[in-house]
């Protein structure tokens, strides 16, 4: 039951993550964008359909020259394009680009995530310098660095190999495999962080999300409201912190 939980909270946290990044600024969802993420979530859409839809949806957007100040502002702008994506998927043409369909950026970014890992790598450093709390606290956020640093190395080992015989093969590690990693890595962080932070700042913290989120919306189930908030409180944390989400979706 928790192992489905977490599941269905990580699928709503890369929705939020992508839709936020692509936006340019923060905003947080509404009851009815969570409505439609969990309608998603039931009907089995997969996680990478929606986030290609999100992702053209964006595109069409700036396709139209916006004028200043203009933005998506809801999830269900999104909505119709997830739908083509989806119908794109079953017939088995989402994430299987032809040749002459492939962008040049794509053979750079197994790049972009070896640069992403580096940079993750030096803030957790950096944090790991300030980190209050005992010996133990410590000895932890090094076995978080030193599996950062073996995944840096599978990574560049494994472009490294797909550079000398063919790059239409892709990154030796999946993709999924990094991402998993990666998130568990940043539930490890987050224990950590929350370890050796004042019990009343993270309980202040919570408070204040809360309120801002219950302003937004009416109809967010109690659920729900506890997910997001501690999902807020997270992000402040890590933020705090000077580390960047580990995600990759968003690269």
């Amino acid at each position: 039951m928790e192992e489905k939980e977490n599941h269905e909270s990580l699928y709503y946290s890369h929705i939020e993550d992508l839709f936020v990044n692509l936006r340019g600024s923060p905003l947080l969802l509404t009851g009815k964008d969570f409505a439609l993420m969990k309608a998603w979530y039931q009907a089995g859409v997969p996680l990478r359909v929606v986030l290609e839809g999100i992702r053209e949806a964006f595109k069409k957007f700036e396709q139209k020259k916006p004028g200043p100040g203009e933005r998506i502002n809801a999830l269900r702008y999104c909505k119709q394009a997830v739908l083509r994506a989806r119908r794109a998927a079953r017939e088995g043409r989402v994430g299987k680009p032809s040749s002459a369909e492939k962008s040049p950026q794509d053979d750079a970014f197994p790049d972009r995530i070896s640069e992403h890992l580096e940079k993750l790598l030096a803030a957790c450093r950096n944090s790991s310098l300030s980190l209050e709390g005992d010996r133990n606290h410590r000895k932890r956020f090094r076995k978080i660095i030193d599996r950062l640093e073996g995944l840096l190395r599978e990574m560049q080992r494994g472009v490294s190999m797909e550079r000398g015989a063919s790059m239409e093969r892709g990154v030796s590690m999946e993709m999924e495999e990094i991402e998993k990693q990666l998130m568990s890595l940043e539930r490890n962080i987050i224990k950590l962080l929350r370890k050796t932070t004042p019990e009343d700042t993270i309980e202040k913290l919570a408070g204040d999300f809360r309120e801002r989120i219950m302003k937004r919306s009416d109809t967010i189930t109690r659920k729900e409201l506890e997910a997001l908030t501690e999902k807020l409180v997270n992000e402040k944390l890590l933020s705090d912190a000077g580390i960047p989400r580990l995600s990759l979706i968003t690269l």
